[in-house]
């Protein structure tokens, strides 16, 4: 997938004129623009990219955790995935509808129900899996050890601002 996006938005653009105006470090604002415009694309690719597979990244990620442990609990799910327990059930619902997974009871209890994927759903999963991990490891193929690391002090480091 080749969908490149501007190196910075106009947003960003805007609050980087501000940032002169006001004698604010326009250049590290502009590189963070920069960066929120990337993490925009790649996010919106990434969507794009589970499209073909008819999934949103909620159901994928959900089903990438289901899968695995195996099986899991509703109220597992939404810990694992960050997605309200709302969400999951309406996730799980649609999961379900397209045949990639079933809810069972419990083997340990009967009250509770853990939600399994279904051979579709694995099937399914797997390709949408590989398809992501080929993307997202052509985005940093160009990028030596030696750039990979600096790139990984730099993202630690504005971390660590946060």
């Amino acid at each position: 997938m080749n969908n490149k996006v501007e190196l910075i938005s106009p947003k960003y653009l805007t609050l980087c004129k501000e940032a002169k105006k006001r004698d604010v470090d326009s250049e590290g604002i502009a590189l963070l623009g920069q960066f929120l415009t990337l993490s925009n694309g790649v996010t919106n690719t990434c969507a794009n990219n589970l499209n073909q597979f008819e999934l949103l990244e909620g159901r994928f990620v959900s089903m990438l955790m289901i899968n695995d442990k195996e099986s899991a609990a509703p109220h597992e799910i939404s810990s694992l995935t960050g997605l309200t327990r709302a969400s999951i059930t309406s996730t799980i619902d649609s999961l379900e509808k397209r045949g990639f997974a079933v809810r069972e009871a419990s083997k340990t209890d009967r009250r509770s129900l853990t939600v399994k994927l279904t051979a579709e759903g694995k099937t399914t999963l797997d390709q949408a899996v590989a398809s992501q991990l080929d993307w997202l490891a052509s985005l940093t193929s160009s990028l030596d050890e030696d750039e990979k690391a600096a790139f990984k002090s730099i993202l630690t480091k504005i971390n660590n601002s946060l």
